[in-house]
């Protein structure tokens, strides 16, 4: 005969965690049945080597102490080091974007798209830009370009990192 008690069933009434009709369910049928005996003294032995076992304090005492002093160009240097080359290049890639950006942010350059095409420069901006937030027609040539430029801005920055 097939068993109808699942087994969270009987672990609750091991852990004397059912009420009286499911208690009873559960003695009726180990009554009868051998297999849920033998699972509800199974379940009744573990529970009993789980409540022998003790919490054990753990010593613990976290400290850091810097091994030397170092300063930030030093710990740069090492974190680089540590790095794949890959990575490396990665890593050489974004400061040198980064600081041409930081260059330019500083010396006010100015880029503007127009019907007219790029302008670049320096000071205020050459031509002032629409402000209805229309996307020019010629569109994919200025995606284009930008991606030419950021890709060749990258390759550049991987040729010189893997020149150094």
């Amino acid at each position: 005969m097939k068993c109808d008690l699942s087994k969270e069933l009987l672990i609750s009434y091991v852990y004397n965690e059912v009420n009286d009709t499911e208690r009873k369910r559960v003695e009726a049928r180990r009554a009868e049945c051998a297999e849920c005996r033998s699972e509800v003294e199974a379940l009744t032995a573990t529970s009993t080597l789980l409540e022998e076992w003790q919490d054990e304090s753990i010593p613990f005492q976290l400290r850091f102490e810097p091994t030397q002093q170092t300063n930030f160009w030093q710990a740069a240097g090492q974190f680089i080091a540590s790095l794949s080359p890959t990575a490396r290049k990665a890593t050489a890639a974004t400061g040198i974007l980064a600081a041409c950006l930081l260059m330019l942010s500083l010396t006010n350059f100015n880029l503007s798209y127009s019907s007219n095409g790029f302008r670049a420069g320096f000071g205020p901006l050459l031509e002032s830009t629409p402000s209805n937030n229309t996307i020019p027609q010629d569109y994919a040539s200025f995606r284009q370009a930008t991606l030419d430029s950021v890709t060749k801005m990258i390759q550049d920055s991987e040729r010189i990192a893997t020149e150094n």
